[in-house]
């Protein structure tokens, strides 16, 4: 054991200084530890800071848009605070905005910036009962909509316009302000049946709706009817995509001869036919000739032209026009009375180069 009495009194001194050096010491590095670690912590939720030039060219803009707020040029005003806010994210800037807007009468925007300072974590604390004072005033003026849907994974829409979900808001409910009038809310999912809710709500009024969507119904598979084809009850015929046989007997108007027509038909479409004949009389040859069917029902008003070519010599061509009537007790036949007139080009010196031309017909389609 040591005698501390037997010690010299400056060696006494000498300890007791050493051990409170090294408390201190000891304090200190523990304390700068500590300070590190808030940092850190603090640090993943901290907001960068606007450089120096933003900041400076930021209170600028703000000054000019607190100069035109005073000159009551509230359009101006908003522009200079929107543009300060974009570079320095300052809540005072952001009131300043909201009182534009509602100087605007844009009602629903000022509401929206309102309770964006309320969310701003470096807002004035002190003026939150102003702010809510302002903000329930603008709430008399305008709608407040809530709906609680009880179907998870649900969109909403109000007059077409997607309600976003707020952060503050509970799983399920959405909350959103109009303005007074008549709305249209749309709720839908995937899979589910949508509600669609119309309402009229006036200034102040607060409306909810409590929304559970059903499920759809899975529907069989329904079996492809097969295309039917145009009865004969109704009295009208498609001839569409029908081909068939015709018959027909030209004769001279004069009297002085007929010609044969044996030949194909093709329907094309519901109001015209195709049709590829031969003709056989004095002179042989062929027509081409299209003819349009005025109506489906059973008398049909027929309009016709054609080509026909004779072998008189050498080809002789012409034009042949007609006007009829075709009467089809049923789609797969019929017969044909028309009238008209028959012009060649280059009529040999003992033909006729006109001739008028009564027909008779029947025609029969597969």
């Amino acid at each position: 054991m040591i005698d501390i009495s037997a010690q010299e009194p400056w060696t006494c001194v000498l300890g007791y200084f050493r051990r409170i050096v090294g408390v201190a010491l000891f304090l200190l590095c523990g304390s700068c530890v500590s300070l590190g670690l808030m940092v850190a912590l603090g640090s993943s939720h901290a907001v960068a800071a606007p450089t120096a030039q933003d900041e400076t060219k930021a209170r600028q803009l703000f000054n000019e848009g607190v100069e035109a707020l005073n000159r009551g040029q509230f359009t101006e005003a908003l522009d200079k605070f929107e543009q300060a806010y974009g570079l320095w994210n300052n809540p005072k800037i952001l009131l300043n905005i909201a009182t534009t807007l509602r100087e605007l009468d844009r009602l629903i925007e000022a509401a929206q910036a309102y309770e964006a300072y309320f969310e701003n974590p470096n807002a004035d604390r002190s003026r939150i009962p102003e702010v809510q004072n302002v903000l329930s005033e603008i709430d008399k003026k305008i709608v407040s909509l809530t709906v609680e849907v009880r179907t998870e994974g649900s969109t909403l829409r109000v007059d077409g316009a997607p309600i976003e979900h707020r952060t503050s808001d509970a799983p399920g409910k959405w909350f959103v302000r109009l303005m007074p009038g008549e709305h249209i809310l749309v709720i839908s999912k995937e899979g589910f049946v949508s509600q669609t809710e119309k309402f009229s709500a006036h200034a102040g009024e607060k409306v909810t709706f409590r929304v559970r969507l059903e499920p759809e119904e899975v529907q069989p598979t329904a079996m492809e009817q097969p295309e039917l084809e145009d009865t004969e009850d109704d009295g009208l015929f498609s001839h569409a995509g029908q081909f068939g046989l015709v018959a027909r007997v030209d004769v001279d108007g004069k009297l002085r001869g007929a010609v044969g027509v044996v030949g194909v038909t093709y329907g094309l479409g519901d109001w015209f036919e195709g049709q590829v004949a031969a003709l056989n009389g004095r002179d042989k040859g062929f027509e081409v000739d299209v003819s349009w069917l005025m109506t489906r029902g059973r008398f049909k008003p027929v309009v016709s032209i054609g080509i026909p070519t004779f072998f008189v010599d050498s080809g002789r061509v012409g034009i042949h026009g007609a006007v009829g009537l075709q009467v089809d007790p049923s789609r797969h036949w019929g017969v044909l009375a028309q009238v008209g007139g028959a012009s060649f080009f280059n009529a040999p010196d003992n033909r006729e180069s006109f001739a008028f031309v009564p027909a008779l017909g029947v025609q029969g389609r597969f």
